[in-house]
């Protein structure tokens, strides 16, 4: 199925719908994580979104985990939802700014 994933891909990032693009990419993924192609076609559609957190579901509720454990004053579970976090988006700058305010 990594080919049809691939193909779903590539057809949702060459119309611009990039969030789509990135649920084909990491479904595939999910089934097969050595995919080349797969691989390939995360990371195209990861820079276009900037990879941000926002590009990543999973970087996105472990940065919202961190932020609300930090602003319940839990800065060790902050520290570690941040850190979550930019390991799965780390070209996301913020994400660093808020793990030195936790820690």
């Amino acid at each position: 199925w990594a080919r049809a994933h691939s193909r779903i891909g590539f057809a949702l990032f060459s119309l611009r719908r990039h969030a789509e693009a990135r649920d084909a990419y990491e479904a595939g993924l999910a089934a097969n994580p050595a995919n080349a192609d797969l691989q390939q076609g995360l990371a195209s559609v990861l820079k276009e979104l900037g990879a941000t957190a926002g590009a990543s579901p999973a970087a996105a509720a472990a940065k919202q985990r961190g932020n609300a454990a930090f602003a319940a004053g839990d800065n060790e579970a902050a520290l570690s939802a941040y850190t979550e976090a930019i390991a799965l988006a780390p070209h996301d700058e913020a994400l660093y700014s808020n793990r030195s305010a936790a820690n």
